[in-house]
């Protein structure tokens, strides 16, 4: 096979025509078009260090302050919340439907493949649509972050979000630096 970098868009097509099974691996690159800052580019987490990623994204850290992923969190949505898919994400979303494609496995917790259209995601590192609250297992979902809206909201003490139901700390379906990655076996699959 040639390196993919040294195809033309027309070979790209004739090897995404012949192929029998194709998978889509996407990083923080898709999205970036679309305006979600990656983590190490020139606007990105480790780069500012605006906030400390130790603190961000460490489950021992959320467990003791969860303060400091929501404010960096609270951030994040806010800046990525309106943001739509790219061509790229609409390209997958259009190859899945019409069959070559049999799924995406992302690094991203965007979601915006999903809001492209793709029904098959693996998203290794999670996503912001789906949280839990880690007192009574309360699960909250919406694409749209009306969850996490409501939730803020609701907070007992802004800007950690709280469940209104036993004011436990709801926690994102975002992999932290010390659990297991999501999707794995899926993905294998």
């Amino acid at each position: 096979m040639p390196e993919l970098r040294s195809l033309s868009p027309t070979q790209c097509a004739e090897l995404i025509q012949n192929a029998h099974f194709i998978v889509a691996l996407t990083g923080a690159g898709i999205s970036t078009s679309a305006g979600i800052p990656d983590f190490r580019g020139p606007r990105g987490l480790y780069v500012t260090r605006r906030y400390d990623p130790d603190k961000v994204f460490e489950i021992g850290a959320f467990n003791r302050a969860p303060q400091h992923f929501y404010e960096f969190s609270n951030d994040f949505v806010a800046e990525v919340k309106n943001v739509q898919p790219t061509l790229t994400h609409k390209v997958l979303a259009e190859l899945e439907r019409q069959g070559p494609l049999a799924g995406v496995i992302t690094q991203n917790v965007d979601q915006l493949h999903q809001l492209a259209g793709n029904q098959k995601v693996v998203e290794l590192h999670g996503s912001y649509s789906a949280a839990l609250c880690q007192s009574c297992g309360r699960r909250f979902k919406d694409l749209s972050y009306g969850w996490w809206e409501q939730t803020m909201n609701d907070s007992v003490t802004p800007p950690v979000a709280h469940c209104s139901k036993c004011t436990g700390v709801i926690k994102p379906d975002i992999v932290f630096f010390g659990e297991q990655v999501n999707g794995y076996e899926k993905a294998e699959r």
